[in-house]
């Protein structure tokens, strides 16, 4: 899509991802490396691809690709994770799943879940692609 023939495009999830990631861990690498995490939210559809979404599988893809890139030039003791984080009840998926949307955790929900998986990263999990368990 040509950006500049005037449309207003917003920038895609990916490219969110690499502006913030390239900033941060040039940025953040100075103060004390072995506390440093970054977590990139990618998604399952980043590594299945679905129908009818195919440019926010396309960005998650990348966001996977690109965190692991840049996991191979930190410093020791630094971690960038592409973490999945599972089915969040969203407007999104609202529109894509009808009522059944209700079936699956607010943000709220997760965050209650997430929270204590997000703890326990470190740099043994640089790079690596995780997802948030279902129950913790």
């Amino acid at each position: 899509m040509n950006r500049d023939a005037g449309l207003q495009v917003p920038p895609t999830p990916l490219e969110c991802g690499y502006e913030k990631t390239h900033c941060d861990y040039r940025h953040i690498a100075g103060f004390g490396a072995g506390h440093v995490r970054v977590v990139n939210l990618s998604s399952g559809a980043g590594i299945r691809g679905y129908a009818e979404i195919a440019r926010y599988c396309a960005a998650k893809h990348g966001v996977e690709g690109l965190s692991k890139a840049v996991a191979n030039e930190l410093p020791e003791g630094m971690a960038v994770i592409p973490v999945q984080p599972g089915v969040i009840h969203t407007d999104m998926l609202d529109l894509h799943f009808g009522e059944r949307a209700a079936e699956f955790d607010s943000p709220h929900q997760w965050v209650e879940r997430a929270g204590p998986f997000f703890l326990r990263l470190g740099p043994g999990q640089n790079g690596e692609s995780l997802r948030i368990p279902d129950s913790d």
